[in-house]
């Protein structure tokens, strides 16, 4: 039932706002999920992301394109398409936008954050205004990190600018009470909340794991974020755990699976991450008490847990930051296309200075 409490607190916050169950992935088993879903939707939610749960229950199921849309597009960084209208390279997120649309003609939601909101609606808006299919297809956005309410209200504004009315404004990312009651207080035009951890959760501090794309055909690729900490590392990832000669800890260094790392103090490096599902097989599962000998025993093996050091290598910083720099670079030639009223400018001109 706290799902439920939850679940009206949510609905008293958001008033007549549409609120959307997104918590499958938090909630760790199935039937725990569908549990969920019963009960927001009894506290007052509209639906949710859970297809077994609205199988089950008769009720609606609904979602938006996952950020793994835009990151899978990133061939088209080296092979581009033309845009007719400029004659000049299209942004790859453009075309990720273009193809889902004509995907999905009547009607769906574009994920603004992947890369940077303000250059998502711009990349939006030129997907959805290339051709009249696409106009319509184009219902709403969401936006999933950064300042949600100012965010929102840029967007919303940003598209009614260039003839794109009527958009459904949802808006997602760790959101609790308070937090869609302080938005709907900043930005009344919102429409809707997806509502995730802070629904199936039951306790205040919760770790917001997530899984993202980091490598397609060979690629690296990653999730860029107006939120620092919800960007993700691109590559094959592997974590390197420095040890010393009396076997304690020394430090861990996040890096690419193909290099070589070297740990200061440490006079041996291990490997932390090894296949567990291969050809349809896995390694057979120790039993739970192996399993709480194996934490005591690692936990003995740290010298200063709260403070262990954890880095990343430089080679995975510098492929972080090179990728993440060719992903916001924009050649499409927009600004021949799109209007940006002056009221709107300023924030734009911030984000091309941090880009």
């Amino acid at each position: 039932m706290t799902t439920a409490s939850i679940a009206m607190q949510m609905r008293m916050a958001a008033g007549d706002r549409w609120l959307s169950d997104f918590s499958l992935r938090r909630n760790g088993d199935i039937e725990r999920a569908v549990d969920v879903a019963t009960y927001a939707f009894i506290g007052g939610f509209n639906d949710t992301s859970n297809m077994e749960a609205a199988h089950r229950l008769e009720i609606p199921a609904v979602g938006t394109e996952a950020h793994y849309w835009q990151q899978s597009y990133v061939e088209f960084m080296d092979e581009p398409e033309t845009d007719a209208r400029t004659g000049r390279p299209k942004h790859f997120e453009q075309v990720a936008f273009e193809r889902w649309l004509d995907a999905n003609p009547q009607g769906t939601t574009l994920l603004l954050d992947t890369i940077d909101v303000h250059m998502g609606a711009i990349h939006a808006a030129m997907a959805a205004t290339s051709t009249d299919a696409r106009r319509r297809a184009f219902k709403g956005f969401r936006v999933d990190s950064g300042d949600l309410a100012k965010l929102g209200k840029w967007c919303l504004d940003f598209f009614e600018a260039n003839g794109l009315h009527g958009m459904m404004a949802v808006l997602t990312g760790d959101l609790d009470v308070e937090g869609v009651r302080r938005i709907v207080k900043e930005f009344p035009e919102v429409a809707g909340f997806g509502v995730g951890t802070k629904l199936s959760g039951e306790v205040r501090r919760i770790a917001g794991v997530i899984f993202k794309e980091c490598l397609i055909d060979g690629r690296p690729t990653l999730k860029a974020s107006n939120t620092p900490e919800k960007s993700t590392l691109p590559g094959r990832l592997q974590v390197f755990r420095g040890i010393d000669e009396e076997g304690r800890y020394v430090a861990d260094v996040t890096g690419l699976d193909d290099e070589v790392v070297e740990i200061p103090g440490a006079v041996r490096v291990e490997r932390l991450l090894f296949p567990f599902w291969e050809g349809g097989r896995h390694e057979s599962i120790p039993s739970i008490v192996k399993q709480k000998n194996f934490v005591e025993e690692q936990l003995r093996r740290f010298t200063d847990i709260e403070n262990y050091p954890h880095t990343l290598s430089d080679r995975l910083g510098n492929l972080r930051d090179e990728l993440s720099a060719r992903m916001r670079a924009d050649e499409s030639g927009w600004q021949q296309i799109l209007n940006v009223p002056e009221s709107l400018t300023a924030e734009l001109t911030y984000t091309a200075s941090r880009l």
